[in-house]
């Protein structure tokens, strides 16, 4: 996730954009925020949603936290993740449907949108790359607080869900001890992990607002 924010920072060199304010969901969340630390100069603010911070807190693991973070461990294998969401849509749309609130509901074309794109085996290959690169290296450095010396200067909003069920409000808490005045985080009632889809008014309304972006 480090390289997608080197990434990033490319893309801006690349637009000649001296700067920008960035948004991202899940894993581009997290290189949204990477992408801050390391090169403040060039986010004017940044936006990440249903996704951990560099700073998670560290309690003993729960059950629940376990089970939660369970779909990545068949995602992560070798070979096998990559030929699961090919050979298997239907489990990528269950996913999606167990990680959404109680009250939204999908239609069958916004679950064909995220599954059918997996089938191609350049992007099943990656997929499974981005879950097993994280289990096998990037989830250690961040619980050995590998960002611990590291502050946020860019005014933040870490958002998710208060129906998550992998990145619940306890994961979001504690951004305060490691940014600047500007940081904030915020929990949407009734949203799962899927919150630009399943509340995008305070995506596109709300959050702009509580960053000062106009």
């Amino acid at each position: 996730k480090e390289t997608w924010a080197a990434d990033l920072v490319g893309l801006l060199d690349a637009l000649d954009l001296d700067s920008a304010d960035i948004a991202g969901h899940d894993w581009g969340g997290l290189a949204a925020l990477f992408a801050a630390l390391s090169a403040p100069d060039r986010v004017r603010s940044v936006a990440a949603v249903s996704i951990l911070h560099p700073w998670p807190p560290t309690p003993a693991p729960s059950l629940r936290s376990v089970v939660a973070l369970g779909y990545q461990l068949p995602l992560a294998l070798p070979v096998g993740g990559e030929q699961l969401v090919r050979r298997l849509p239907v489990l990528v749309r269950e996913l999606i449907r167990r990680g959404s609130g109680p009250g939204h509901r999908w239609a069958d074309d916004e679950l064909d949108a995220y599954a059918d794109v997996l089938r191609d085996p350049a992007r099943a290959r990656a997929s499974s790359a981005i879950y097993r690169t994280f289990l096998l290296r990037e989830l250690r450095g961040l619980a050995r607080g590998r960002y611990r010396g590291r502050r946020l200067a860019v005014p933040a909003l870490i958002a998710t869900g208060a129906a998550d069920p992998v990145v619940g409000p306890d994961l979001i808490s504690g951004l305060d001890r490691h940014a600047g005045a500007g940081a904030r985080t915020e929990v949407i009632a009734g949203a799962g992990h899927f919150v630009p889809e399943e509340a995008p008014a305070a995506l596109l309304v709300g959050y702009p607002n509580h960053l000062g972006v106009v």
